[in-house]
């Protein structure tokens, strides 16, 4: 068993290693579940453990955990890459070929809040451009409660184009 608990985290870690920005907890969990190599609870397993050893960078933002290789993550798949199978890492290339835009998108559009004092909480939405890691746009707001922060929060996601293109149409016209 030992064995294949090696292969799931290198799976991750081959993942992280073919892509230039951080992936998500759900993204990777997707791979494992749609290729049907193991379970979500396996996968959630294997991600824990590379993220504890220290071979992935961790990011954790409003309920939304994302992955980046770490150096010492790149050396140690370096050590085991032969353990990874050519069709294992077939497989790996198509899901990326296939998901690789979905997946940069998903990740460029962050939003997070944080407690501020006397009381009430600062949200912070942006646009990253991940291939230049640079903030395409960023608004913060304050507001009273954690139900609106977490709403606010919610909501970017799906209505940060409009807002975005709003904003330029307003301040261009």
């Amino acid at each position: 068993m030992a064995d294949i608990d090696l292969v799931y985290k290198l799976i991750v870690l081959r993942i992280l290693d073919r892509v230039d920005f951080a992936v998500s907890n759900v993204q990777i969990t997707t791979f494992f579940t749609e290729y049907g190599y193991t379970d979500y609870f396996k996968a959630q397993l294997a991600l824990n453990d590379v993220a504890d050893s220290s071979l992935a960078n961790v990011t954790k933002s409003h309920g939304n955990t994302s992955y980046t290789l770490s150096s010492e993550g790149k050396k140690t798949l370096e050590l085991f890459i032969d353990r990874i199978t050519e069709d294992i890492d077939s497989d790996i290339t198509s899901y990326l070929n296939d998901n690789e835009l979905r997946m940069k998108e998903e990740q460029s559009v962050v939003a997070d809040y944080f407690p501020v004092e006397p009381k009430g909480y600062t949200v912070n939405c942006k646009i990253v451009n991940n291939s230049t890691n640079r903030t395409t746009y960023e608004v913060n707001c304050f507001v009273p409660t954690k139900e609106q922060a977490e709403a606010i929060c919610n909501n970017w996601k799906a209505k940060y184009e409009k807002m975005y293109l709003e904003f330029l149409d307003e301040l261009t016209s």
